[in-house]
């Protein structure tokens, strides 16, 4: 799946992003079944991992500093599919 997202709120992550490198890719988001041994087993291999979230249980979530990942941000997620696509949007 694809997201494009924009916000009409100029002080937004987005709109802030945009203003700082232009327009282009922001982060990658992968899938994850265990956040937290996907994140166990990063670290263990020297990837450092930061902003790890897991308090909502639909969506959980953690991020690969992109000093790590060729300057790419990676998010790396938890969810449950069901209610993500349901709430979307919203």
């Amino acid at each position: 799946m694809i997201e494009l997202i924009s916000s009409p709120d100029p002080d937004s992550f987005v709109n802030r992003f945009i203003e700082k490198n232009g327009e282009g890719l922001h982060h990658v988001t992968l899938q994850v079944e265990d956040l937290l041994e996907a994140v166990d087993y990063l670290q263990s291999n020297g990837v450092k991992v930061v902003d790890v979230n897991t308090e909502d249980p639909h969506w959980k979530e953690a991020f690969i500093s992109p000093k790590d990942s060729f300057g790419v941000l990676f998010q790396l997620a938890e969810f449950d599919e069901e209610h993500w696509l349901k709430n979307e949007g919203k």
